[in-house]
């Protein structure tokens, strides 16, 4: 049965993951062209289109969920999945980016202290973005079936890991 299912939804889905590739491509050739323009423009660029990835996703986990429920959504439910979903999508995104700028800047730091309380501080840092990493992957089912409150989801993402 779910053969069908997805059978039913392959061209949909096939449109769904070309569209991630063809947005993967803003965060990944636009800043190397913007560089020899502006060296921020690039950082920009990135973080854009990061972001947009974030939000693309949101409105695609609500095209699967109309897909789970035996619904055959379109190009014009996309448009107001986008709509609808793009706060969580961008909300979520901004969280990530801000838990990546977190671990690129604590580490080095505490691994550059050389002692007991740094490198307990690294482990902690290190669990706790496993930790984050895990529960993250409900966000957007979550997000897609429960509800749009960004706190009550990321509330129950740590509920549903442990």
């Amino acid at each position: 049965k779910a053969f069908f299912d997805f059978w039913d939804n392959l061209f949909t889905i096939i449109l769904l993951n070309a569209g991630f590739i063809l947005l993967a491509g803003i965060p990944l050739f636009l800043p190397y062209w913007l560089y020899p323009i502006h060296g921020w423009a690039s950082i920009a660029a990135f973080v854009a289109g990061v972001l947009l990835l974030f939000v693309y996703a949101s409105a695609a986990s609500l095209m699967c969920r109309d897909m789970a429920d035996y619904r055959r959504p379109g190009f014009p439910d996309f448009i107001a999945y986008l709509k609808d979903g793009w706060f969580s999508g961008l909300a979520f995104g901004v969280i990530t980016a801000v838990h990546l700028v977190l671990l690129l800047v604590a580490f080095p730091v505490y691994g550059a202290m050389r002692n007991f309380i740094g490198l307990a501080a690294m482990v902690f840092i290190f669990w706790f973005s496993v930790l984050w990493l895990l529960a993250s992957l409900y966000y957007f089912p979550l997000r897609a079936r429960l509800d749009r409150n960004v706190p009550k989801i990321l509330r129950k993402c740590f509920l549903l890991l442990f």
